[in-house]
């Protein structure tokens, strides 16, 4: 089963940094039996122009991941020690769109590396997306506050999905896959 996520990076993350961020994505999701499927989307209207890509129909479900510097951070209102967010709407059901601020995560990972750190932040984000309101547990990729030790890349096996939001994460990716069709 699988699931787009589209990617604009308006930062200055490397793509090479986002590649190896997404494999720390997909270590965390494997539980879930979900795979993404990654679409490196244009940020400018003139990046729009050459490149159609995620604009192309799918017959995958889609989610947005945002990958904003400071300044856009900024301007979105959020607090300095928030290093994502989830668009989820009010009535509770899934949200679509997410939001990573690279450079709050890159201070972040001055203990640690960046790119593992930057995929934790994802899969973290992705998994609002998926499991909706009030999915913050006291264990795991959704714990709401991490710890410095959490951060360990030797941690890898902690900072997964707990059994009950992999099962929920899968069924709701297949109740979005029955709207797609």
């Amino acid at each position: 089963m699988e699931i787009d996520v589209h990617i604009y990076n308006g930062s200055a993350v490397s793509k090479e940094t986002m590649i190896r961020a997404r494999y720390e994505v997909e270590r965390i999701f494997q539980f879930t039996g979900v795979k993404m499927v990654w679409l490196e989307c244009p940020v400018t209207r003139q990046d729009a122009a050459t490149n159609r890509t995620c604009t192309l129909p799918s017959a995958h479900p889609k989610l947005e991941l945002h990958v904003l510097t400071n300044s856009m951070a900024d301007a979105l209102e959020t607090g300095n020690d928030t290093f994502g967010s989830a668009l989820l709407p009010a009535n509770g059901s899934c949200g679509v769109v997410a939001y990573l601020y690279a450079d709050r995560v890159r201070g972040l990972a001055q203990r640690g590396e960046f790119d593992v750190i930057l995929g934790r932040v994802i899969a973290h984000e992705l998994g609002h997306l998926l499991l909706g309101n009030n999915s913050h547990s006291t264990a795991g990729i959704m714990k709401a506050r991490w710890t410095i030790r959490d951060l360990e890349r030797t941690r890898e096996a902690s900072m997964s999905f707990l059994p009950v939001e992999a099962k929920k994460i899968h069924a709701g990716v297949l109740a979005r896959i029955g709207r797609n069709e």
